[in-house]
């Protein structure tokens, strides 16, 4: 997962959603967007998706305005099962402020 036009991004949060008959997480590395400061939590054993969050601490920014946000690996359990793999777009698990706490505007793109 990726993100562009991220200067001003300070925190992040997102589920990814796959199809557990299909695949089964086995792995997360933070991206290049976010440095060692910021705390990252991914968490892989929740059934059917993957939660994952990025906050800088106060007085902190991202070091990159654009970059890989966080890669996912996946073992494949299935190969005939379709994958299911998306970006969760529920405002409530989609999230992304500023160092003030204002939300940023999101795009998904394939």
């Amino acid at each position: 997962m990726r993100a562009a036009d991220a200067a001003e991004l300070y925190q992040a949060a997102c589920r990814v959603a796959y199809n557990p008959a299909a695949l089964q997480p086995v792995a997360a590395r933070r991206g290049s967007l976010f440095d060692g400061r910021a705390a990252f939590l991914v968490k892989l054993d929740c059934a059917g998706y993957v939660p994952c969050a990025f906050t800088y601490h106060p007085g902190e920014s991202a070091p990159a305005g654009q970059g890989e946000i966080v890669r996912l690996t996946f073992r494949v359990l299935d190969p005939q099962a379709e994958p299911g793999l998306a970006l969760v777009s529920d405002p409530r698990f989609l999230i992304a402020r500023d160092a003030s706490g204002v939300n940023l505007s999101l795009e998904a793109a394939r």
